[in-house]
């Protein structure tokens, strides 16, 4: 589990074995300016390469609307604000797709290289309806029901960047606990999902 700016240092830390290690990309830190070839060098030196806690900015989320609205968080039962999503944060979607752009050429020069898209918890409230706290589950099916354009939205984006990541051969992974019966519906949308969820 590494930063960005920590990429460079641990290309260079001597260690056996590197192809049996998977390296995480997490998001505490700027970018160095050479990051994608920093990454093209973790992808030949390591056996994965996962980019961490992914999840949208309200305008990435909100451009995939029917129509506008105006987004609100869900609510906690105590009525606090629950899983906001940010209007600005690093490992934004744009961010993710700079990384699958990456993964696809090293693909191209090794086609043995793996790589996956982790979408963090806050994420999966909206995309599928769960996160760790024991009362998520009904917090986001009371959010759906009344904001049923921003769920409709989140969901549309959600899915579009898992087709993506997908179709560049990269593994999807949800930072939470779910049941088949959370996912049926993204797998019905998204045959190709499964085996690599």
């Amino acid at each position: 589990n590494i930063t960005a700016k920590q990429l460079a240092e641990a290309l260079r830390v001597p260690l056996r074995n590197r192809k049996l290690m998977a390296i995480e990309e997490t998001e505490y830190d700027d970018e160095p300016q050479d990051l994608s070839e920093l990454r093209q060098q973790a992808w030949k030196s390591f056996g994965a390469y996962s980019l961490d806690d992914v999840k949208p900015t309200v305008s990435e989320f909100s451009s995939f609307a029917a129509r506008p609205f105006t987004y609100a968080s869900p609510r906690t039962p105590q009525g606090n604000s629950y899983k906001a999503l940010p209007s600005a944060y690093r490992h934004d979607f744009a961010f993710a797709r700079r990384f699958i752009q990456d993964f696809k050429k090293a693909r191209a020069q090794d086609p043995s290289v793996e790589a996956d898209i982790k979408l963090d918890e806050e994420f999966c409230c909206y995309l599928i309806g769960v996160g760790h706290a024991p009362f998520s589950r009904e917090v986001m099916r009371k959010w759906r029901e009344d904001h049923p354009e921003a769920s409709a939205a989140a969901r549309s984006a959600g899915l579009q960047l898992i087709m993506e990541a997908l179709a560049a051969g990269m593994g999807i992974t949800f930072e939470v606990s779910f049941e088949d019966s959370d996912v049926q519906w993204l797998l019905e949308a998204l045959p190709a999902l499964e085996g690599r969820l």
